[in-house]
């Protein structure tokens, strides 16, 4: 645990890996999204140059990023809970990784780095699906089928 960390204080440029930065056999490219307890970048195999997407545990109201990348949890009592979180994400990560369908990303691997765990994924090229919803808002298909539930 980090004594010293501040969130109003925190160096924006912590809260992700940054471009370049080397994670197992990857670099990441840059920051695709990030959500509530994880963080997702397009990252490329450092050997084959394969692009693949990286999700990143962690969980912002119970740990943060070092100055080194490494993950630590923000207090002692969100320590136990980052940890169960962290073993729940493996855990995800080894369901995920024995499902091949073609609507599914295929999970390629998934490790332990900088105190935390990733799963890696294809990346698919395309439009986003909050992208293709909101084109197809105004269609009548979405209004009767968002008018049923």
């Amino acid at each position: 645990m980090s004594e010293y960390y501040d969130p109003k204080t925190y160096p924006a440029q912590w809260n992700y890996l940054q471009p370049g930065t080397m994670v197992d056999d990857y670099i990441i490219e840059r920051e695709l999204a990030h959500g509530g307890f994880s963080s997702v970048y397009l990252a490329r195999h450092r050997i084959t140059q394969i692009q693949v997407a990286i999700k990143e545990y962690l969980p912002r109201k119970l740990a943060h990023r070092t100055w080194n990348n490494n993950i630590v949890a923000n207090s002692d009592q969100s320590k136990k809970l980052f940890i169960h979180g962290r073993r729940l994400f493996i855990e995800e990560a080894q369901v995920l990784s024995d499902l091949k369908h073609p609507n599914i990303v295929e999970v390629v691997s998934f490790f332990h780095a900088n105190s935390t765990v990733y799963l890696v994924m294809m990346y698919a090229y395309g439009v986003t699906l909050d992208k293709l919803l909101l084109a197809k808002k105004n269609t009548p298909q979405y209004s009767m089928a968002t008018g049923c539930f």
